[in-house]
């Protein structure tokens, strides 16, 4: 069963507002021709392109074509196009313009993880946790923006200076980040795909995305049903309208 289509919750006013915060200050710090990944989920094949970083709306367009009914990421930094391939690798960036960090929340439907070399899963923060957190973070730097994201919470910084793709900051920015609750994996890597703000989180929805039991963004099938056959994540009934990625405004500067 091919999933609902939410084209009429996409937003592309917050999308360019985003897009102006997030690459507006790369204009003329780096080549006109640089692109950046959008990238979109069918069932559990992840799909992509790229598109020129300095044409938002082509952006949009491209992002708008698959966001009412699946789940849809951009890159967080600009890729050189000369050697870029499917998504992009850390070894495509042109310059590190934004370090970002990630809250996945257990009242976000995201399942805990395992570490690696550990038996049992580490317990996911509360959406309360995670505001704590960024608080804490927020008073050691400046966020350009915090995104609720629908599953949890997403924090960009902006960097102004040239900052080449194999610079320290970044893994001091991963130790720094990783005693407050983030995903690692997220904070570490240069070349990560996020979601945008002004689309949707496919994980809150009942809406079927291919055929039987999956749902949401197709990489997990349902936990279980309720008494009236809905499907159920961590005992509770999966939202049927997917929740807009949006900007926090009091937590957020520069946008």
């Amino acid at each position: 069963m091919r999933s609902r289509s939410f084209d009429d919750l996409l937003d592309e006013e917050e999308f360019l507002r985003f897009y102006d915060a997030a690459y507006g200050h790369l204009e003329g710090r780096i080549r006109d021709d640089a692109v950046v990944s959008v990238c979109w989920l069918v069932g559990d094949f992840l799909n992509y392109t790229t598109v020129p970083v300095f044409k938002p709306h082509r952006i949009w367009d491209e992002i708008a074509k698959h966001a009412g009914s699946y789940c849809t990421w951009m890159g967080v930094n600009p890729l050189n196009p000369d050697t870029v391939q499917k998504r992009g690798t850390k070894d495509d960036v042109l310059l590190i313009s934004s370090l970002v960090c990630e809250w996945d929340t257990e009242d976000g439907y995201h399942k805990p993880r395992k570490k690696k070399g550990e038996t049992e899963p580490e317990r996911l923060i509360t959406r309360a946790e995670a505001r704590e957190h960024i608080d804490t973070l927020s008073q050691a730097v400046e966020f350009t923006m915090v995104n609720n994201s629908g599953g949890g919470y997403h924090g960009w910084v902006t960097i102004d200076d040239d900052l080449a793709p194999n610079s320290p900051l970044v893994e001091r920015w991963k130790h720094h980040t990783s005693t407050l609750g983030v995903d690692e994996s997220v904070s570490g890597d240069i070349s990560r795909i996020m979601r945008p703000v002004g689309v949707l989180n496919h994980k809150f929805r009942t809406a079927l995305q291919r055929i039987g039991n999956s749902w949401g963004d197709g990489t997990r099938p349902c936990e279980g049903r309720d008494e009236e056959g809905e499907p159920t994540w961590n005992g509770a009934r999966v939202n049927s309208t997917p929740m807009k990625t949006t900007i926090i405004d009091h937590l957020s500067q520069g946008v």
